[in-house]
């Protein structure tokens, strides 16, 4: 069982990727932030398994984020999204700790197979002491 710490700046991207997470067998917990700071605070409070992130969130630098999330946490797995990648991002996100990167547009079955496999994969997370952000 995972739970799942979505970043993104888009409100229509984190409402799909919560709909379809949630469908996962195995999801615990969904929780969605929109910035740096929150994904920061999140990882820290939350200890989620993964984190996916969107590589050209606003506000930030993900690619310097990445080494600081798993310095906070390090058996956390991050997933980099992006709308296409330059071989020098890819080279550059993963130097820095991604453990996936996907695209959004031409990868999204490939991302959802992905998580459905770690979630089958983990054992029970516990439980936060907060609500998650996308719960009803």
């Amino acid at each position: 069982m995972v739970k799942i710490l979505v970043l993104d700046n888009s409100e229509l991207i984190r409402a799909r990727l919560l709909n379809h997470l949630r469908a996962i067998p195995g999801v615990q917990e969904v929780c969605l932030c929109e910035t740096l700071a929150q994904a920061l605070t999140d990882v820290r409070e939350l200890r989620p398994t993964l984190v996916l992130v969107d590589l050209h969130v606003s506000q930030g630098h993900v690619i310097q984020l990445i080494p600081v999330l798993k310095k906070i946490h390090p058996e956390l797995r991050v997933v980099v999204l992006a709308n296409g990648f330059s071989d020098f991002s890819r080279r550059r996100c993963l130097d820095a700790g991604a453990d996936w990167l996907f695209d959004k547009g031409t990868e999204f079955e490939a991302l959802l197979a992905l998580l459905a496999e770690q979630a089958r994969l983990q054992p029970p997370a516990p439980p936060s002491s907060g609500a998650p952000l996308g719960a009803p």
